[in-house]
């Protein structure tokens, strides 16, 4: 039971970051971006965004820790790249970390349980797509207060103040705020849809296999049986 709690816990986390890089190394999501907020209309040479977006990407990327060579950007504007490179790699590691310490808890359920192995898993995968849900619901909700989200998170992760810039620098003509509300919508949808899917395919598994969910089925009659004993008494 402790190795599930382990790997339901996790499931989230892995699924948030990968939703996470799958739009911030990707050439479209920052296409989009520009398109829906007006960001061309901000520069004269109308291929400065897509050119710049590449070049961040492959920074982010790199390995270096290094201020980022790109002549668009001033000296401040470069040491907050490098802070948001940092806390990129940050999360990379934790997202390994993450990964790995499922799949060791994975491995270690097949040697303590070997006959109910596949059951284990499915009930894991299960349960931390309904974990991931209902914390994606409560983000869903928590758009309401974008703009304190936007600024708690910065206070957080970029506590030595130099995210706030001057409407004419460049890194706020080519992200402006709307930029990032579109990219947190985006990434809860791509993190509903891994949920869902991972939730799905589970639920189809252990229902095609014994026709039902048997811990949430007899959990409830369980429940029922014993609401019943208490009505009559």
């Amino acid at each position: 039971a402790f190795l599930i709690f382990i790997i339901v816990l996790n499931i989230p986390f892995i699924l948030y970051l990968n939703s996470l890089y799958l739009l911030l190394f990707n050439q479209y999501f920052y296409k989009l971006g520009f398109e829906r907020n007006g960001v061309y209309n901000n520069f004269a040479d109308k291929s400065v965004p897509d050119v710049t977006a590449k070049q961040l990407i492959e920074y982010f990327k790199s390995d270096s820790v290094e201020l980022p060579d790109i002549d668009l950007f001033n000296q401040k504007e470069k040491e907050h790249l490098l802070d948001v490179k940092l806390l990129i790699d940050w999360s990379i590691d934790n997202y390994f970390f993450f990964l790995i310490v499922s799949m060791f808890c994975v491995v270690l359920l097949y040697f303590v349980d070997k006959k109910n192995f596949i059951k284990r898993v499915s009930y894991s995968l299960l349960f931390g797509g309904l974990l991931t849900i209902v914390f994606t619901i409560v983000l869903v909700i928590s758009i309401l207060k974008f703009d304190f989200m936007f600024t708690r998170f910065h206070l957080v992760f970029f506590p030595q103040g130099n995210w706030m810039f001057p409407s004419e620098y460049n890194l706020i003509k080519l992200f402006p705020k709307s930029f990032f509300f579109d990219g947190f919508l985006m990434f809860l949808f791509l993190s509903l849809i891994q949920s869902l899917l991972l939730l799905l395919t589970s639920s189809s598994f252990l229902i095609k296999k014994y026709g039902k969910i048997p811990v949430l089925i007899k959990k409830s009659k369980k429940y029922l049986n014993e609401t019943n004993k208490k009505i009559i008494v």
